[in-house]
């Protein structure tokens, strides 16, 4: 059963709606600078297996930035020479791949 829905865009806004089942989305908490450019793609990620659970956001800003599923910042990575365009989790080697904007693409393997 989904109880939170996740929101970003190009405006730099993490927007978390709490889900009640049967009920409709409220706003829970809006992170007005979540990045200071657009946001580009968002992965959310929960483990039951390894209580492991978090948010991750790519932008227009070259970073990367790993939250809590309430909107904690818990890590950013900046060293990144181009815009963060894309990100996906292999859950087979718990790895996210990130994706830079370039006409040929460059991903970098980071290690959860």
């Amino acid at each position: 059963m989904l109880d939170k829905l996740y929101s970003v865009g190009f405006d730099g806004k993490l927007i978390i709606y709490d889900c009640p089942f049967g009920g409709s989305p409220a706003v829970a908490k809006k992170l007005d600078h979540a990045h200071d450019a657009g946001i580009t793609c968002l992965i959310a990620q929960k483990n039951a297996i390894d209580n492991n659970e978090w948010l991750m956001t790519g932008s227009f800003d070259k970073t990367a930035k790993v939250w809590s599923l309430d909107g904690k910042l818990i890590f950013k990575f900046v060293d990144f020479t181009q815009p963060v365009t894309g990100l996906t989790y292999v859950h087979a080697t718990k790895t996210v791949w990130i994706g830079k904007k370039k006409i040929s693409f460059k991903l970098s393997k980071i290690e959860c």
